[in-house]
């Protein structure tokens, strides 16, 4: 099988490449140089119903590492799976930025209660970061042409997005070299 290496765009170059994973997944995965109480949970989809599209990547960032799983055309069980493990492992509070989306899509797929905590207006953080790239309107378009590598880069942006408004709004953001 012929494996396409993913490529990230020059903003995210801080970051290693996804690695492929034989189960039916890139998975990309680092140490960041600061620390959260609690979890960030980013997901890209098919679709906007639970019922009928599926979850086509997630993303977080928990303590001090950011993960970001993107699922290809094979092996949706192991994907399944070890998202679903991957977020029970997570710790509390989860934080997602449109809460009833995510809650809603993570509860159906993963029949896992999860109760993610609500952000405020997005807008602001990117504001902050100027890393937004694409839209998550594309993300299904593009997992459909194989193009993993868009859905890496919006799953990563959204998390940095998400973390900067998560840090700007609240006590729960440290440098990693603060005590």
């Amino acid at each position: 099988m012929n494996i396409p290496t993913l490529k990230l765009p020059y903003k995210f170059s801080f970051l290693p490449k996804p690695r492929y994973r034989a189960r039916g997944y890139y998975i990309l995965h680092h140490t960041l140089p600061l620390s959260i109480n609690g979890t960030i949970v980013d997901i890209e989809t098919t679709g906007l119903e639970p019922s009928y599209h599926e979850i086509i990547g997630i993303g977080i960032i928990s303590k001090n590492i950011i993960k970001v799983i993107v699922k290809t055309h094979n092996f949706t069980e192991n994907f399944t799976t070890f998202s679903k493990n991957l977020l029970k492992n997570c710790p509390r509070p989860l934080i997602a930025y449109n809460k009833f989306f995510e809650e809603n899509f993570l509860t159906t797929t993963f029949d896992i209660d999860i109760q993610p905590q609500p952000f405020l207006a997005k807008h602001h953080a990117i504001s902050i970061t100027h890393i937004h790239y694409g839209l998550g309107k594309h993300c299904p378009t593009q997992w459909e042409k194989k193009n993993y590598s868009y859905i890496f880069a919006h799953l990563i942006s959204d998390l940095f997005e998400e973390l900067a408004l998560y840090s700007s709004l609240s006590h729960n953001f440290r440098a990693y070299n603060e005590k």
